[in-house]
């Protein structure tokens, strides 16, 4: 991966602006739901698009502020259409300063206005809460992380938020930011806590801190302990190979020693008991190379020709340690010397890196089947990435009643209508003309006033179903947990088109009652 971080400038506005549209989009984010309603989209654009013109002109306006930082990952390897995978706004106004928020309103006839105040409202009430009357000011505030469709899960977000926190704490700033559900473990493990949860239109939200001293402090911590695991592993490995070597030279050649394998356990000593900090990582390359050959002549009937290298590589940085080691042996049955041969190669640097591995040759890693549907057993114990809309709709997670596991999924309606839930479908995960298996678990609480309950797959439109929706009376599911299951075959254009593909599971509950979900699975039909 080769990802490089930017200050954004006008050029890059368009595809900023696609991606806040693309991960902010109504129907995977229910704020932006909320702020942009179905009945205010126009007929000729698809849902949510309208909202692109609002953001490229808001985007706009945070580039312009100087209290404002607009900041761009760059994937060079990608199109020119395609090469701006993600991006931050960081507000970091001065003490006596404000946000960047435009100073006029940017009309937006897809927008819902009261919504959008409202939401307003209750953000800068909480940051009121916890800095006081100045706000935000004088503090490093997270407004945005956005990433492309198609790019989650390479670490670009965490990059985006790291920025962020090393200029924070080189200027000794608190950072202060209200998380999604979905958002939050991002942040947790970067070192936020907790304030209060904030309910923003009625979507649930955590106001979360990080403080000025907590900022090195949780990315040394970090990195030390990442220093140490591998130190632990590469001590541990190195006793036993150094042991293997030992005893293999002792047992074919008893009668001779070499100092030059008393060089090469040197060596290794020198990887292990490196004691550069890493919270201040040096840049340095070393590269120590020792031989030993043996020769029996004694044994020259019976003596076997060997060679075994192991090749230990470590790069070192202040943000993660990566690590690559390699073993290889080979052997032959009719010679009259023994050779061994140990490499050590050790580079240290202090460049930026986001990722942590640990890969050998001496085994190949097994080949992982796509996951398509996440959290379908709602174990994490949110309902992140599910969505739930519909008047008077909600869903929530329930530890009381449950198929399997410790929780389930509940919905229902205030106003007694549909209640949907859905998740949206990564569409690499998925191949056209593929039979594929829709499979859950479903109660209701009461079969008279829950009157039906459906599943299916759609194209964002709740009609496009690409197969026999599932579809059974409340009554049917009353008395307990039900398996149902379905099968679907997606065509070609829903794939290349832009609208979402989506897994929706809906219920309608009168009078109070509701429904419970559970496993729900979606793979290919065998």
């Amino acid at each position: 991966m080769t990802i490089r971080l930017i200050g954004a400038s006008e050029e890059h506005l368009p595809a900023i602006a696609r991606i806040a549209t693309s991960a902010f989009h109504p129907n995977t984010d229910a704020l932006s739901r909320r702020l942009f309603p179905p009945h205010l989209q126009p007929k000729d654009l698809p849902d949510g698009e309208a909202a692109y013109d609002w953001r490229f002109a808001r985007k706009a306006s945070s580039l312009a502020s100087p209290d404002s930082h607009l900041v761009v990952a760059i994937d060079d390897e990608k199109g020119p259409d395609e090469k701006v995978v993600g991006f931050s706004l960081w507000d970091a106004p001065p003490a006596s300063g404000g946000d960047s928020a435009p100073s006029q309103e940017i009309q937006c006839a897809a927008l819902d206005k009261e919504a959008y105040n409202e939401m307003k409202k209750t953000v800068n009430q909480d940051a009121a809460d916890t800095f006081g009357e100045q706000g935000i000011a004088g503090v490093w505030h997270l407004d945005y992380i956005g990433v492309s469709p198609g790019n989650q899960r390479r670490g670009i977000g965490k990059m985006l938020l790291q920025w962020g926190l090393d200029n924070a704490a080189a200027e000794r700033k608190d950072c202060y930011l209200v998380a999604t559900e979905a958002g939050r473990p991002l942040y947790v493990d970067a070192g936020f806590k907790d304030i209060r949860v904030v309910s923003i239109l009625g979507v649930p939200h955590y106001s979360m801190i990080l403080r000025a001293g907590d900022v090195s402090a949780h990315h040394c911590e970090t990195v030390f302990r990442q220093s140490w695991t591998f130190t632990f592993i590469f001590s541990f490995l190195s006793f036993w190979i150094i042991t293997f070597v030992t005893a293999t030279v002792l047992f074919t050649h008893y009668k001779m020693a070499s100092q030059r394998l008393f060089a090469a356990f040197a060596a290794l000593s020198i990887l292990i008991g490196s004691e550069a900090s890493p919270c201040k990582p040096i840049s340095s390359t070393t590269e120590i190379q020792a031989t030993s050959t043996f020769s029996s002549q004694t044994e020259a009937a019976t003596a076997s020709d060997a060679t075994f290298t192991t090749e230990l590589t470590s790069t070192e940085s202040s943000y993660v340690t990566d690590i690559t080691i390699t073993e290889s042996e080979t052997a032959t049955s009719s010679a009259a010397e023994s050779t061994s041969t140990v490499v050590v190669s050790t580079t240290e640097t202090s460049a930026f890196t986001s990722t942590t591995e640990a890969a050998s040759t001496t085994s190949a890693a097994p080949v992982e089947t796509p996951t398509i549907i996440i959290n379908g057993d709602f174990e994490s114990g949110s309902i992140a990435p599910w969505s739930n809309f519909g008047i008077g709709a909600y869903a929530n997670i329930d530890s009381s009643t449950v198929h399997a596991g410790s929780y389930s999924l509940t919905m229902g309606s205030q106003a007694s209508e549909w209640s949907n839930t859905f998740q949206a479908l990564q569409k690499s995960t998925l191949v056209a003309n593929q039979p594929y298996s829709l499979s859950l678990y479903a109660k209701v609480s009461s079969g008279s006033s829950c009157t039906a309950f459906e599943a299916f797959i759609d194209n964002n439109d709740l009609n496009d179903s690409f197969g026999l929706r599932i579809s059974v009376p409340g009554v049917q599911i009353a008395s307990d947990f039900t398996p149902l299951s379905g099968e679907f075959s997606l065509t070609q254009t829903a794939l290349d088109n832009s609208n979402p593909i989506r897994v929706v599971i809906r219920a309608k509950c009168g009078n109070g009652n509701v429904a419970w979900v559970d496993d729900v699975q979606l793979g290919i039909s065998d």
